[in-house]
């Protein structure tokens, strides 16, 4: 398999319990935004999990141990050591949640909105975070989203995303998408500071790299 010589355009595919297994083979008893148990896997699964990884020369077997390929174990150092992610989800039925590992660059995981037994993951620069939430269409789905009823007093959120210190699951900042009367608004919040404005890509574009805060390079994060 390639390395990430091209990481900021190659996608990687993998299943979900093989995406499981290496972060399991990685040290991670959890990865945000993914639930599992690696127990619950019987001994024959486990063993049919390890024979596909080594067949697609994900995993090598060197000295009687595992040893991940170059861009898994890259995947892995992101899930292990990122400090905050950028979480973002969407109302609107068939359209993924997105779970962002922020270092050096952004480790983008989404499972498949047309296998959800799949994990897609590849890296974006931060400056082209807002361009990924464009092509992966979380903004087109604003457009074809009625406005909410809110007979009830509440308030629909049609796209939340939010800044979380993995550890402590705080919230240090959100922008949220809201339709009213037809018009899409932004809803920004970020250490106390609360704006509402109609919605554009410029602001956007501008919210999204204020929450955005890149870790010290010696954060461990490749």
């Amino acid at each position: 398999m390639a390395n990430y010589k091209d990481h900021y355009n190659k996608i990687l595919s993998i299943p979900l319990e093989e995406f499981y297994m290496l972060a399991a083979l990685g040290g991670l008893k959890q990865v945000y935004g993914f639930k599992y148990d690696i127990n619950n896997f019987s001994k024959e699964d486990m063993l049919r999990i390890l024979l596909h990884l080594a067949d697609k020369r994900i995993l090598t077997v060197t000295d009687n141990h595992f040893e991940c390929c170059d861009e898994y174990k890259e995947v892995l150092s992101y899930l292990k050591y990122s400090q905050k992610i950028i979480e973002i989800k969407s109302s609107v039925k068939g359209c993924p949640a997105c779970i962002c590992y922020l270092g050096k660059d952004i480790l983008v995981t989404r499972v498949s909105s047309v296998n959800y037994k799949r994990v897609l993951i590849h890296r974006r620069k931060y400056e082209h975070l807002c361009e990924y939430i464009y092509r992966a269409g979380y903004i087109d789905e604003l457009w074809s989203v009625f406005d909410e009823e809110e007979s009830d007093g509440k308030e629909e959120i049609i796209l939340d995303i939010k800044c979380i210190e993995i550890i402590s699951n705080y919230v240090t900042a959100s922008i949220k998408i809201k339709k009213i009367s037809g018009r899409n608004f932004i809803l920004y919040d970020c250490d106390g500071n609360k704006i509402c404005c109609e919605f554009s890509r410029r602001r956007l574009e501008t919210y999204i790299k204020s929450i955005c805060e890149i870790p010290p390079e010696n954060a461990g994060i490749i």
